[in-house]
């Protein structure tokens, strides 16, 4: 009885690491890469690059995308003054403060705050930058404003690799 029960732990014990090593692949294999020198394809340059601080652009998406990213780590209060101030009024016409608000508060609980680590791309409607959150984990975010006056945010989107 106790070789069958000391084998049942130690599958379970064995199933529990490769179930936590797989959820934590991508995470783990971005460390291991950048110890080496080495970075995944759509890792940005900043994870193994030295030289200044990264910054945002000084465009009309990349001042958008720095106010968002200030007041997402602020807290709740200072997201609502920006979404107010920031979005787009026929983007809050269908999805409302009230309901961002609350897909905040689940962000946040899982990002915590955020951080610049990178700018991938930027043009006259749109910027793409890599954020770290509050637990080292990188993440792809793509902020779109209007092309015309008054040139606000049409969105916000966590962009999602799956490298292979």
């Amino acid at each position: 009885m106790r070789r069958s029960a000391s084998f049942a732990i130690t599958v379970l014990a064995l199933a529990a690491v490769v179930g936590l090593g797989w959820s934590a692949r991508g995470w783990l294999w971005e460390r291991l890469l950048a110890l080496h020198g080495r970075r995944p394809a759509s890792a940005p340059p900043s994870l193994v690059a030295g030289g200044p601080p990264p910054t945002w652009p000084r465009t009309r998406p990349g001042e958008s995308a720095r106010r968002w990213v200030e007041a997402f780590s602020a807290g709740e209060d200072a997201m609502r003054d920006c979404l107010d101030r920031e979005m787009a009024p026929g983007t809050l016409a269908q999805r409302s403060t009230d309901e961002r608000l609350t897909s905040y508060r689940s962000l946040r609980r899982r990002l915590g705050r955020l951080e610049l680590v990178s700018v991938a791309r930027t043009s006259t409607e749109e910027v793409e930058a890599w954020l770290r959150a509050s637990d080292g984990s990188l993440h792809d975010f793509l902020f779109s404003v209007q092309t015309e006056p008054p040139f606000k945010l049409l969105s916000v989107k966590i962009l999602e690799r799956h490298d292979s």
